[in-house]
């Protein structure tokens, strides 16, 4: 009886180090499909429909767009966006066009993440669009709008949709201009007066304000 009863004490164990095996076979499996789905979707040799589909799912999916295809530039690598609570209501925000005020600590991602939703509204959410951002800096300015074309360069080509033929790129301004869109980011700069801070951007009928 006390060999059966340690036998089948043995084939319990078995049996469930069998399971956890299998178990993490499959987490092994789920997360290398899972990295694979990522890394194609930034891939240049996809074929033609599947960067059909991915585009399509970018221009209607900007959680996507955020989760599987933008990269934040920092000092030697591109990081993925992090959503957190903070990044997630700046950017239920804008999508929602309400106006609203950030506070957060430095180094948190507020300018990257407003810039990131920016280069989904310009090139890929949004149609005949004005765009204008204010600051009490020219430098802080043109800094952000750098932002928004260091996003888009970190696009693999497929999704890079700038055409310098066509579109505007400078230091002070974007246009993006093709059969569908028309779409234009404007930077104003400081004003030497409140009243000439009062008239700043009147007449631009901008639908998108930072």
């Amino acid at each position: 009886q006390n060999t059966l009863a340690s036998a089948a004490k043995d084939l319990t164990k078995v049996k469930k180090d069998l399971q956890d095996a299998i178990k993490a076979k499959t987490d092994a499996e789920n997360t290398i499909a899972n990295q694979k789905a990522q890394i194609e979707s930034l891939n240049d040799n996809l074929d033609k429909a599947t960067k059909t589909r991915v585009l399509n799912e970018i221009a209607n999916n900007p959680w996507y767009y955020l989760r599987e295809i933008v990269r934040i530039p920092t000092a030697g690598e591109k990081r993925r966006f992090e959503l957190s609570r903070a990044t997630l209501a700046i950017c239920w925000s804008i999508l929602n066009n309400l106006s609203s005020f950030v506070v957060l600590p430095r180094q948190c991602y507020k300018t990257y993440t407003i810039c990131a939703m920016y280069s989904w509204l310009f090139y890929f959410g949004a149609r005949n669009t004005e765009f204008m951002m204010f600051s009490y800096s020219d430098a802080i300015l043109q800094g952000n709008l750098s932002r928004i074309k260091e996003i888009r360069e970190t696009l693999p080509k497929y999704l890079n949709l700038y055409d310098p033929r066509t579109d505007k790129d400078n230091a002070r301004e974007m246009k993006f201009v093709t059969d569908e869109f028309y779409n234009h980011i404007r930077i104003k700069a400081p004003s030497k007066s409140p009243e000439e801070a009062a008239k700043a951007g009147r007449g631009f009928s901008c639908a998108v304000c930072w």
